[in-house]
């Protein structure tokens, strides 16, 4: 029978987590291009402007889909394949902690509720 090892790991932000803040900034960037434009057309009084604005709003909020729906898909990957991964990339900066297990045996990372090893088949202890 092999022991479940857990341990604790400390990361600074993955790559999910800089990819989500330029969606972001996208989004953010959008915004202010939409707000910009109309005060441009109110002021001039240019249709011109005002459909501007709407570029801008529209390319801000695709690009900020485009790109979160990627860190999304870069999350599922890692899960998909055991590596570690921010779970909830849309709240988490800074610093995180999480926790891994391992089989004693041959050292695979295992899913906490796992009862035998997925690699070498070895069973654990409760």
């Amino acid at each position: 029978m092999a022991k479940k090892i857990t341990y604790e790991v400390k990361t600074r932000g993955t790559v999910e987590t800089y990819i989500s803040i330029v969606a972001y900034g996208l989004l953010v960037a959008g915004i202010l291009g939409f707000i910009l434009n109309l005060a441009t057309a109110g002021r001039t009084g240019t249709v011109a402007a005002s459909l501007g604005g709407l570029v801008w709003l529209a390319g801000g909020a695709a690009g900020f889909a485009l790109i979160k729906g990627f860190a999304e898909v870069i999350i599922l990957l890692r899960r998909q394949n055991r590596l570690a991964h921010n779970a909830d990339v849309s709240y988490r900066s800074g610093v995180s902690m999480y926790f891994e297990h391992a089989c004693s045996d041959c050292l695979a990372l295992v899913p906490k509720d796992s009862l035998k090893c997925w690699r070498c088949g070895a069973g654990f202890e409760e």
